[in-house]
């Protein structure tokens, strides 16, 4: 009798054993540990950064309405290259005064220099002191079919949004007439005005038009093609 006993207890002990065993991993291997960094943030660099450096947001008087690149800017005097129907009221006069945010949080006063209806170009320049501005550099060849492009505006009331795409037609022709190259980059209201650029961030062109209207977004954009930026610099 004290040997069943002794037989039951003995096997009751190696059933809890067991059981003990499995609770804690019952024919598991040992966990792979990996030590991830988890502790350092992450730094984004982009070359793409510095299309903001060259993107300013252009306020028609007090309202900010649209986008613009700085093309020019030394110790004396900041230039900034938009579409004219950003600088227009209702009535499709100039505005007498504008300013621009050039990103640190300030405005600056601007007066129109010129404009080209037909171009759908403006230059504007600052009569507040401003501190020099990185300028955008302007491209001396025009972006062919397929060609990787790059937008920078306001759109939807965002500063420096960016939109990236390829230039699907190179030649057609704007809501005013003018000169456009299109391209299927999706657009908001508030792009207007807001450069486009190369794969070597080089301006080629100024966003002026986007379709269908009607809606908040598009399918596609058309831009004032660089030929007719360098002629409306050259004063033609």
């Amino acid at each position: 009798m004290k040997m069943k006993r002794l037989v039951s207890w003995l096997l009751a002990l190696i059933l809890a054993g067991g059981l003990l065993a499995c609770n804690n991993g019952c024919g598991a291997t040992d966990p792979v540990v990996i030590n991830y960094n988890i502790t350092q943030p992450i730094k984004q660099h982009s070359q793409v950064e510095v299309l903001k450096k060259y993107n300013v947001i252009v306020h028609r008087e007090r309202k900010a309405v649209c986008g613009g690149t700085i093309i020019f800017s030394d110790k004396n005097k900041t230039q900034v290259l938009t579409a004219t129907h950003c600088i227009m009221d209702d009535l499709q006069v100039p505005m007498s005064y504008g300013l621009i945010n050039v990103g640190d949080g300030e405005l600056y006063r601007v007066k129109v220099v010129r404009f080209h209806r037909a171009q759908d170009l403006a230059l504007l320049e600052t009569t507040d002191k401003i501190k020099p501005q990185k300028t955008a550099p302007i491209a001396r060849l025009a972006p062919v079919f397929g060609d990787e492009v790059w937008a920078i505006g306001y759109g939807a009331a965002v500063e420096d949004a960016v939109s990236k795409g390829i230039v699907s037609k190179t030649d057609s022709t704007g809501h005013m007439g003018t000169h456009v190259m299109q391209l299927d980059i999706t657009g908001w209201y508030g792009n207007s005005g807001g450069g486009i650029y190369n794969k070597d961030f080089e301006l080629v062109g100024v966003m002026i038009e986007f379709g269908p209207q009607g809606g908040r977004m598009s399918g596609w954009m058309y831009a004032t093609h660089l030929v007719e930026i360098i002629k409306f610099l050259n004063g033609e």
